[in-house]
């Protein structure tokens, strides 16, 4: 078949195309409308995450404040995936370091230790040290803070308790 002859048949191929879809009657109007004269009304709310049940502060001074190390006990809520550790010298949590704490099963059953080492003069230098520990469901949901305070006094002598 040489090319000229392809060539028409295409255009004539086009062309009948063409006029089928043209002689096609437009569709029909709609007066279909949606009105409807009742409300409906509703609420939702976040979802409440339960927080960590913080049980203990304890603090370890090492040789007098040298290495020295806060353990705090605690229970995670059922769900929870992970737990956020964090530290200030702020009760208020102004300024904020997460921490990356060593974790061992409590003699409390159903328990978890937090053994959190101070730097090497961690527990020689005085001031408040404030730990928070909140509950992680996911990667974007946590729940409220639970706080123990740490106070060192000098030379290895410092008090922990929870607070909130």
């Amino acid at each position: 078949m040489s090319a000229g002859r392809r060539k028409l048949q295409a255009v004539l191929v086009t062309v009948l195309t063409a006029v089928v879809f043209a002689s096609q009657p437009a569709p029909p109007q709609t007066e279909a409308v949606w009105a409807d004269t009742e409300l409906g009304a509703g609420s939702f709310t976040a979802a409440t995450i339960a927080p960590v049940t913080m049980t203990a502060c304890t603090f370890n001074p090492g040789l007098l404040g040298i290495a020295a190390s806060y353990r705090i006990t605690y229970r995670m809520p059922a769900g929870s995936t992970d737990t956020l550790f964090e530290y200030s010298t702020t009760a208020g949590f102004g300024t904020v370091t997460v921490l990356a704490p060593t974790i061992t099963p409590s003699a409390t059953a159903n328990h978890l230790d937090a053994t959190i080492s101070l730097d090497l003069l961690g527990g020689v230098l005085t001031g408040a040290k404030y730990f928070g520990l909140s509950a992680r469901f996911g990667s974007e949901w946590k729940s409220t803070r639970k706080v123990a305070q740490g106070s060192a006094i000098v030379l290895g002598a410092a008090t922990c308790s929870v607070v909130a």
